[in-house]
């Protein structure tokens, strides 16, 4: 039988593409998921909190602001 993409598919025949499509890509799920989502958010907790300690680090060399308000430039 020669697939002919003008011919009409059936109900059953469709119903048939659609899990052999399906069991070819299955979806991540169960335990293997679960591990997935964890290790996710890990690395984005990481990412989160490596840049909220660099952004005190650097922070704390800043001038506060009424130190500011008395800057006076060189000529």
């Amino acid at each position: 039988m020669e697939y002919n993409p003008d011919e009409p598919i059936g109900p059953r025949e469709l119903a048939r593409r659609r899990r052999l499509q399906a069991s070819m890509c299955p979806r991540i799920g169960g335990a293997t998921g679960r591990k997935l989502t964890l290790a996710a958010l890990l690395v984005l907790a990481m990412i989160t909190g490596s840049l909220a300690g660099l952004t005190l680090v650097y922070s704390a060399d800043l001038p506060q602001i009424h130190d500011l308000e008395r800057y006076r430039p060189r000529r």
